[in-house]
C-alpha cells in the first residue's frame, strides 16, 4: 500500500470517529 492512501485512510477514519462523537454528544444533549 502507497504511504500517500495510508495516510489519506487515517484521516478519514479519525475524521468518522469524530463526528460519532459529536452524534453521541448532540444525542446526549438532546435526551433533556
Amino acid at each position: 500500500m502507497k504511504t500517500t492512501t495510508k495516510i489519506r485512510l487515517e484521516k478519514a477514519i479519525s475524521l468518522i470517529n469524530t463526528a460519532y462523537r459529536e452524534l453521541d454528544e448532540i444525542r446526549h444533549t438532546a435526551q433533556i
